[in-house]
């Protein structure tokens, strides 16, 4: 049975909301886990900490679980974070090993059990050749490059003007598209102002933001090059769509993308921020489509064999089956 619950966010009437309701919200949390006697109780994200703490106050014994799906947060919520998940927390399920470093190597939760699982793609509904490639994509000039994300100062928007500048420098402009799409929430209109401007100001024509999309396999399937400029992420999944869509990547070197990419010899990564490197690995897929279509079909395999929904759904149910069993030891033993 759903239940509401305010989150933690940098929306002002969620916050309140977050710290009125607070205790109602554990409290509510703590009766839905004692009627439902659950196994294994699963939280998510160090941010929302009602979980942990309900799951504790219903004593019901089972072990709690959560999952980091981030590698950089604010100091004071981490330590926060790290001093009641040292108490409350039996697990960890980190979607990379940059998050299980981030919060587990040299601090009060080390040495806690913890299980990497990435974030899963539908590799039925993300395969090239099933889906019809989306026209405003596909009708836009010469090499489509295209990233997709909310529009934030983590994704490296700025970044990807440069590099965008730097290759209208080398190509013709005709031969060269950026598109980003993803939605403009209302707390970052003023970045994306400041982005729109800075296109103006190097008179860059074909860069363009395309807003949200409700088929985001469709517009994949319409571009060429996949880029992720992004500053921090854990498990990106739209790089992981991007892999199942067959196209080759271009990212920064962010969660476990480096190891994926390489290991698949599905593209190439890059230090975040730097410019000149990004503008030169998209250079080299632009001129070479033989490269492109072998890194998209290695993207393809990669994501189909360790990143499809169906295996990482096995290895959560393994690690939650591990926990059940072994608390349930532990309980025969006392």
């Amino acid at each position: 049975m759903p239940i509401r619950l305010h989150r933690m966010t940098l929306q002002l009437s969620h916050l309140i909301g977050f710290a009125i309701f607070f205790l109602p919200e554990v409290l509510s949390l703590r009766k839905l886990l004692i009627k439902n006697k659950s196994d294994v109780i699963h939280c998510n994200g160090c941010w929302q900490i009602k979980g942990m703490i309900a799951a504790r106050l219903a004593k019901t014994g089972a072990p709690v679980i959560y999952h980091l799906n981030d590698t950089h947060t604010r100091p004071v919520i981490k330590m926060v974070f790290t001093f009641l998940a040292s108490r409350m927390v039996d697990a960890f399920m980190p979607a990379c090993q940059r998050s299980k470093d981030y919060y587990l190597k040299g601090s009060a939760l080390e040495g806690k059990r913890s299980f990497i699982t990435p974030a899963p793609v539908d590799t039925d509904r993300f395969h090239p050749d099933t889906v019809t490639a989306d026209a405003g994509i596909v009708n836009l000039p010469g090499i489509k490059i295209i990233t997709v994300c909310n529009i934030n100062y983590g994704k490296g928007l700025e970044e990807l003007i440069e590099v965008c500048n730097v290759l209208f420098n080398q190509f013709t402009p005709l031969a060269l598209s950026f598109c980003v799409v993803g939605p403009v929430h209302k707390n970052h209109a003023p970045y994306f102002g400041k982005l729109k401007n800075e296109i103006k100001e190097k008179e860059i024509d074909n860069f363009y933001f395309t807003g949200p999309s409700n088929n985001i396999a469709a517009v994949l399937k319409g571009a060429d090059i996949y880029v992720c400029a992004s500053h921090f992420e854990s498990s990106p999944m739209a790089v992981w769509e991007a892999m199942s869509m067959g196209m080759p990547i271009v990212s920064t070197d962010v969660g476990d993308v480096k190891n994926y990419l390489e290991q698949g010899q599905c593209g190439f990564c890059v230090p975040v921020g730097n410019i000149e490197e990004m503008a030169e690995k998209i250079s080299i897929l632009i001129q070479d489509k033989a490269l492109r279509m072998r890194m998209g079909k290695n993207a393809r395999d990669f994501a189909v064999a360790n990143l499809d929904l169906k295996i990482c759904a096995r290895r959560h149910a393994l690690f939650y089956r591990e926990l059940a069993e072994l608390n349930k030891s532990k309980n025969e033993v006392t």
